[in-house]
Formats: C-alpha cells, sequence, structure tokens
C-alpha cells in the first residue's frame, strides 16, 4: 500500500526541495519536516486511490484573491504538459455540501460559502496512461464585514441596520464601496433609473428577510439609453451578486435599446448566482475583461423577457454553470469574444423563433451558446435546444476581424436538440465527444470548410462516440466543406431510418471535397442506410465537391473501400 501525506505539501513539491523517499510502512506514522528553518509535523495516511501517481513538479493555478466567504474561486490546469483535448480532467473542490463540488474541465470555478481551509483536488488522467492527482489548498476568511439593509420602507438617514434600514440603492452605493454586505429586503422592489451601484472590493449584494418570500426585485424605471444597474471596475474585486430579480418597467417594448444591463462586470473574482432577469437587454456583460467569473444557478425564465445575451464573456476565467434561459429575443444567450479558459456546463439554454408565430417578426432562432475567438473552452452536459456554434465571426459581419482565431475546445456529453452545432472557420484543435444530438430534417454537426475571403480554415477536429437520431427524410450525421485538415470520425453511431439520400443534400456525411484527403481517420461507425432515392443509386454518403451530382453518392461497400476508412457499418 501507497502513503501520501494528510496535508499537501505545495510549496514543497512546486519548490523541488522534497526529493523521492521510501513511503513509511506504518499507517498513522508521524513525521517532522523542516522547510526555510520552519519545522512542521505531518501524519502518514493510507492513499484512497491506490491507481493514481503523484506529481512532484506540476501544479494548477488558483484565481484567488484576499477575500472572506462567500467567495468564489478559479481555477485551470492549462499550464500542464498533458494533451487538453483527450486528457480527463476531473476537479474536487472538498466542499461535499456545497452544489457541485466535482466538476470536469481544463477550467473551472466553485462558492465557498463558509470560511476555512479547504483542499483542491485535481485528478487528471491521460489517454492510455496513469491518472495523477495534484493537490493545493486555499484558505477563505470569515465575513466580518459591516451589513447595510435596504427597505422601501426604510429612510435614508438611518444608520442601515436591520431594525433601521436606508430606503435607496443609491444611497447604499454612496456610503457602501469597500468591505460591505448590501441587503435587500424579500419580497420588496427597489425602482431606480439611473446606474445604483459601484462596488469595490469584497462586496456582496444580496437580500434578507423571511426565505419564503420572493427575491427583492431590482426595478430599472429610466428611459433613453440603456444603464448599468451594477457596474464593476477594474478594481473591483471579491465581488458577490446573488439572490435577486432583475426587471424594467419598458418591458412591453421588443427591443432593447431602454432595457438596462443589468451587472456589468469588470476586476476579479466575481460571482453572480441565484439571481433572475426578466425584461432585460444584457444580464451579465463582461465587455470590462473581467477574470474569474462564476455564473451559477442564474434564470431568464420567459420566452420574451431576455432581449440580449444571459452573459457576454470577455477576459479569462469563466464559469457558467446550471444555468437556465428560455429564448433571446435579440441575440444569443451565451456569447464569447476574446475569452481565455471558459467552462460552459450543465446548463439549459434554448433559442427558439418567435417570427412565424407572429409573435415578434424580429426573434429569429439565433445561437445558445456562440464562443467565437478565444482559447481553451470546454462545453460539458448541457441541454442546448437551438443552434449552436464555436470558432471566430464569419460571414458579413466578420470581414473586419479576419485575423481572429480560436483553438483548443472539448464539447462533450451535451444534449443538442433540433438544429446543428457548427464549427466555424478559423479554429483548430477540437474534441467532439459523447454527445447526443436529436435533430430531425437537419444535420447535427456541421464543419465549416477552408474560406479564401478569410484566409482561414478548420483543422485538428475529432468527432468521436457520438449518438444521434434524426426521424426526418432528409439531413444527416455531418456535413464538412472543402479544405478541412486533420478531421477523424470514429465509434460515431447515426440513427435515422427514414432518411431519404438522394434528395435535399442528404447523406449520413456529406463533404463538398472531391476526396476524402482532408480526413486524418473515419472508423468503426454505425451509420444508417434509411431509404435511398432512386437518384442516389444506393448512395448513404456524398464526396463531391458541389451539390449535386449523382456521381457523389457512394454506396456502403465503395465507402468502407476507401482509404480513409475502417470497420464502418451500416444498418
Amino acid at each position: 500500500m501507497r502513503y501520501a501525506l494528510a496535508l499537501t505539501l505545495i510549496f514543497l513539491l512546486a519548490s523541488g526541495t522534497l526529493g523521492q523517499t521510501t513511503p513509511p510502512s506504518l499507517e498513522g506514522t508521524r513525521i517532522t519536516i523542516e522547510h526555510d528553518g520552519v519545522q512542521q509535523r505531518f501524519r502518514l495516511v493510507a492513499d484512497p486511490d491506490p491507481v493514481v501517481n503523484k506529481s512532484p513538479d506540476a501544479t494548477f493555478a488558483i484565481l484567488l484573491d484576499e477575500t472572506v466567504a462567500p467567495a468564489g474561486v478559479s481555477v485551470h490546469a492549462t499550464g500542464l504538459e498533458h494533451d487538453p483535448l483527450t486528457t480527463r480532467y476531473q476537479w474536487d473542490f472538498g466542499d461535499p455540501k456545497s452544489d457541485r463540488n466535482v466538476l470536469p474541465g481544463f477550467v473551472a470555478g466553485h462558492v465557498y460559502d463558509n470560511p476555512g481551509t479547504y483542499t483542491i483536488r485535481l485528478k487528471i488522467t491521460p489517454e492510455n496512461a496513469q491518472a495523477i492527482e495534484l493537490t493545493r489548498s486555499v484558505t477563505i476568511e470569515a465575513d466580518l464585514r459591516k451589513t447595510i439593509h435596504v427597505s422601501p420602507d426604510g429612510d435614508d438617514a438611518r444608520d442601515g441596520s436591520q431594525t433601521q434600514p436606508i430606503r435607496t440603492l443609491k444611497r447604499a452605493g454612496e456610503i457602501a464601496i469597500n468591505d460591505v454586505r448590501i441587503l435587500l429586503e424579500r419580497g420588496k422592489t427597489f425602482d431606480v433609473d439611473s446606474q445604483a451601484l459601484t462596488p469595490g472590493k469584497r462586496v456582496l449584494i444580496g437580500a434578507y428577510g423571511d426565505a419564503k418570500l420572493p427575491k427583492p426585485i431590482i426595478r430599472y424605471t429610466g428611459k433613453g439609453n440603456a444603464e448599468a444597474i451594477i457596474r464593476a471596475s477594474d478594481k473591483t474585486t471579491g465581488l458577490v451578486v446573488e439572490n435577486l430579480t432583475f426587471d424594467s418597467l419598458v418591458g412591453a417594448k421588443p427591443d432593447a435599446s431602454e432595457l438596462p444591463h443589468c451587472i456589468v462586470l469588470a476586476g476579479r473574482q466575481v460571482v453572480v448566482r441565484n439571481c433572475t432577469f426578466l425584461n432585460v437587454s444584457y444580464a451579465i456583460n463582461g465587455n470590462g475583461n473581467p477574470s474569474g467569473v462564476l455564473v451559477q444557478n442564474c434564470d431568464a425564465p420567459t420566452t420574451d423577457g431576455l432581449r440580449r445575451y444571459l452573459a457576454w464573456i470577455q477576459g479569462t476565467d469563466w464559469t457558467i454553470l446550471d444555468n437556465r434561459a428560455l429564448n433571446s429575443t435579440r441575440e444569443h444567450i451565451v456569447r464569447g469574444a476574446g475569452y481565455d479558459r471558459v467552462l460552459v456546463a450543465f446548463n439549459t439554454f434554448a433559442n427558439i423563433s418567435r417570427r412565424e408565430s407572429g409573435a415578434d417578426p424580429v426573434d429569429i432562432a439565433k445561437t445558445t451558446v456562440n464562443l467565437q475567438f478565444g482559447n481553451f473552452g470546454y462545453i460539458h452536459g448541457n441541454t442546448l435546444t437551438g443552434p449552436s456554434s464555436i470558432g471566430p465571426l464569419g460571414k458579413a459581419d466578420g470581414l473586419k476581424f479576419k485575423e481572429q482565431r480560436a483553438k483548443t475546445f472539448v464539447v462533450e456529453s451535451n444534449t443538442f436538440n433540433s438544429a446543428p452545432f457548427e464549427v466555424q472557420h478559423g479554429i483548430s484543435d477540437v474534441m467532439i465527444r459523447n454527445n447526443t444530438f436529436g435533430v430531425d430534417d437537419n444535420r447535427s454537426i456541421v464543419l465549416d470548410g477552408y474560406n479564401s475571403e478569410f484566409g482561414r480554415g478548420i483543422s485538428d477536429v475529432t468527432i468521436r462516440d457520438n449518438v444521434a437520431r434524426n426521424a426526418g427524410k432528409t439531413g444527416g450525421f455531418l456535413l464538412v466543406g472543402a479544405g478541412v485538415k486533420e478531421i477523424s470520425l470514429i465509434g460515431n453511431r447515426y440513427v435515422a431510418p427514414k432518411l431519404q439520400s438522394g434528395a435535399s443534400q442528404t447523406a449520413n456525411v456529406y463533404v463538398a471535397d472531391k476526396d476524402l484527403s482532408g480526413f486524418a481517420s473515419i472508423s468503426d461507425n454505425t451509420w444508417s442506410i434509411g431509404n435511398p432515392t432512386r437518384y442516389a443509386n444506393g448512395g448513404v454518403m456524398y464526396v463531391w465537391p458541389k451539390w449535386s451530382d449523382p456521381a457523389g453518392y457512394i454506396d456502403p461497400n465503395r465507402w468502407n473501400a476507401l482509404p480513409a476508412v475502417k470497420n464502418d457499418s451500416f444498418k
């Protein structure tokens, strides 16, 4: 049996001070270690996971300023020497009674609600190798901040205690900048017509009162150009906004011209959780390039209330976790541009069209998740109804930004409904694995080809172990544009019993190129034969530079004879 130190000696391991030693033979033995003249005693305990190696050199990054509970912590492992596309990551934040104590991904975030010292464990499992466990500790200080209570029944001349609350958010913002808790009374509505709060360091904005009552409502009543209700600055650190509802009085207008940006972010280490967004423009706007943002358990519960974004992502180290949004009438639900390290996990997002019903002629189905130019995106465990995409902005809107690129994305264990997942030109290093697609009469996955106008294409994309179903007659599993490089298609299963190859560009796999030279490998997939039309001549795959030519259709036998293909089956 191997043994490990009960307390993490991360400062020793990282510095290389400790060399290899022979593991002690008796559990419970206490040893003394001296480092920089300081002696510390540790007790040896049995390692709970005997297959895990302890790495003496590597460690992961933690973004955590001096702070108090509740505190958001961001972590990432992008600096480690492991392939981020094939390596599995599991974080354990040492906080088992919390929401989402365990998370996947090379980047993640967590909220510690209680003070104390916590051990964060990262289990890294490289492909075809033993797991490695890394640990670091963080300390969260007790909350000793002053509390300002705000109630519509209060008076701004009072001291802000619970029995003597002040009345307005404006007054709260004037007297409380740093190291303060601003609490709004539950069941009440607070009207603001301009920017209300500009938090500094270690500020919490939340609720007090009977937990059975509705969350307090901050209602924007202004006119003209939209204002931010809460605006962080570059000096903001340790901000928490929680348990609030944001609304406005101009909700009947279908556009977003007079609706508020609820929370505009900059600075470091920000948490927005358990908030509801009704008639608003941006719920969370990160155009101030913040670092270390966690958006958790927030919701936009109506199909016509959120006009623009639930979250606009810029900056570094974002975690979008367990949120719910039913639609955006004008934009995407989550959009990122100019970011590094983003985790989007366990959310339920939809983006629908209300144009056909006549409810709103401008409300088309934009995307649920749209991560444009940036690096290190991890999309896991979401249910996404509507289009979704990764990769830089293209088409006419992107012509001013031809230089933009995106790199290193894992898209795994999601459920995609009703619309394709698109990988846009200008991206490289992508893993799409273990997802479920339910897309009728359309593609499940679309890979853009090389775009000569932008001078960029797609390279190194692996699509493996996904399951897709199509109850319709048209569409297919995959559409691939011309000029892609190093595409791998492994272990996928496509179930489409009614598929009619030969019509409407329909095929299990449609490759708009002269051959399969853009593929590194195609193996062990299961495809549907369906009901090919006479035009397809029994073909269920299509490889040809343009639509349509019956010569582009390939039957199962010819497909399996192609050099790039191995062990595909057809049912």
